[in-house]
Parts: structure tokens; C-alpha cells; sequence
């Protein structure tokens, strides 16, 4: 009996050791990984990635310049420099008919993307004629090729817009084939709007003398007792001197500003054919 006493305490006594030594509840086992078992809850939610051009239902706004109505489906627009096409969408409640508008009139646009994965038009608004803005502004000189109404030019192929101050001053016109040495910025929309400008006048002559800063030309069809007149070089054409390689004699045509001292400043510059 005694014997079957003490065999029964032991047995007790090493499951007691043994639960001891084992790991609580909780608690990683010594030597063997804890496995995590992820429910759906547990995951964190993937974000959906929206591609700008491709999904369809999104919109976009965009700042841009209205060029014309192609057909009666697309429309081309110029926006950050480039030239794009876009489809119309007729159905949009809220969208512009632009049959009426101006060529390069600056547009607030919305355009969102089909199910056939075509960007569409879905409103196009006018935006306000640009004023003198803030921006950093640039000095350009060149020769009016054609005129868009009375705020929208072409220069040398590239469009430029007359800041709003100067189409409602009448002494501050712009016509075809004048030269203008002008400054400009560009606002939100990509426009070249010109803040102030310079007419410039045309004349042709030979070189009789030339300096780092100035050249003495002998006008054409001024008489012999009249001596050659001195022009000043602008910094670009003075820039650009050592590449034209002018030579004392050649015939040249060139633009040139009339500052306040009378100073006539040469803007632009050509070799004449022989």
C-alpha cells in the first residue's frame, strides 16, 4: 500500500515539474517559431493605384490653349507645348460647345476617360484673358507673321498673347509684319503673354565700320554727303557677332529699337545676298 502511495506522489510530483517548465499560455515556445496565422481582417487594405490616362471614370483638370474644332468629334488642344487631340464628349451637361470660340483661347478643361480607354472632353470652359502677371519675364525680338483678332499673335511661328493692359490701351496696337523687340512670361495655361514691347524699324545698308558694341552703316539710298549712322548692338546680336563673321562692306538687313536718348539699338540682324 505504502508503495503504491509513493508511486502515485511521484508521478504527480514530475507532471507538475513538466508544466513548469513548459511554456504559458501566450508565450513562444524556446527553439520553435510562433506561427502567425493572418486572417482577412488582419491584412492591411491594398491601395488601389489610378493611372492618370488609363482608368476609366477618373478626371482630370487641365489648364491648356483651345487651337480649333477638327470635326465634329475632336477637338486640338495645346497644352504644355505640345499638340493634342482630344475626343468631345456631346453628352456632358456641363460641357462648352466650343464653335463659337477663338482659336488659341485659354481653356480650363476637365477630361476623363471612356470605357474604350479614349480621353473625352467633358467640359471646357473659357479662362480669363491674361494680364501682366509676377512671373519671371524674358526678352525676345521678332517679326509679326499673323494676327488672331486683336490679343493673339504669331511671331515666328510660335503664338504669343497680348497682356489684357495692352489690348485695351489703342496706342498699343500690333499689326501683320511689323517687328516688336518685346518681354514675356508664361502663365498657368502655357500662354506667351507679351507685358510690354518695342516697334521696331527696317532698314539696309553696307557696313563701313564695326566695333565690339556698334556697327556704321551707310544706309541705302541715303546720298554720299551723308555719313554711315551709328547702331548699337543689343547683348544677343553682340553675343553673336564672332558667328556671323561680317565682314567691313557686306550689305546687311536689320530691326532696330529707338530708345529714350534716340540711341537706335540693332535687334536683329541678316546677311544680304550679294
Amino acid at each position: 500500500m505504502k508503495g503504491t502511495k509513493f508511486s502515485l506522489v511521484l508521478i504527480i510530483g514530475v507532471a507538475v515539474l513538466f508544466t513548469g517548465c513548459g511554456p504559458r499560455e501566450g508565450e513562444e515556445a524556446p527553439g520553435e517559431p510562433l506561427e502567425i496565422i493572418e486572417t482577412e481582417e488582419d491584412r492591411e487594405p491594398q491601395k488601389e493605384v489610378v493611372e492618370p490616362d488609363g482608368s476609366e471614370g477618373e478626371t482630370e483638370a487641365i489648364k491648356a490653349v483651345y487651337v480649333g474644332r477638327i470635326d465634329g468629334n475632336f477637338v486640338e488642344i495645346l497644352q504644355g507645348g505640345e499638340f493634342v487631340t482630344y475626343a468631345f464628349d456631346q453628352e456632358a451637361e456641363d460641357a462648352v460647345n466650343p464653335g463659337g470660340m477663338a482659336s488659341y483661347s485659354g481653356v480650363d478643361l476637365v477630361v476623363g476617360v471612356d470605357q474604350d480607354k479614349q480621353k473625352r472632353i467633358q467640359s471646357l470652359t473659357l479662362a480669363d484673358p491674361p494680364g501682366v502677371g509676377n512671373a519671371p519675364e524674358m526678352q525676345r525680338a521678332g517679326r509679326i507673321d499673323t494676327l488672331f483678332g486683336v490679343d493673339v499673335c504669331l511671331i515666328e511661328g510660335e503664338p504669343y498673347w497680348l497682356a489684357h493692359e495692352l489690348v485695351i490701351s489703342s496706342s498699343k496696337t500690333v499689326e501683320e509684319g511689323e517687328g516688336i523687340d518685346f518681354s514675356y512670361y508664361r502663365d498657368a495655361y502655357g500662354r506667351r503673354v507679351i507685358t510690354s514691347y518695342t516697334r521696331l524699324f527696317t532698314e539696309s545698308g553696307r557696313i563701313e565700320e564695326m566695333t565690339a558694341t556698334s556697327l556704321f552703316v551707310d544706309l541705302t539710298g541715303n546720298p554720299e554727303e551723308i555719313p554711315a549712322r551709328e547702331y548699337r548692338l543689343s547683348p544677343e546680336i553682340a553675343a553673336s557677332l564672332e558667328g556671323l563673321q561680317l565682314q567691313t562692306g557686306e550689305m546687311i538687313l536689320f530691326r532696330y529699337r529707338i530708345e529714350e536718348d534716340d540711341t537706335r539699338v540693332i535687334t536683329i540682324l541678316d546677311r544680304m545676298n550679294p
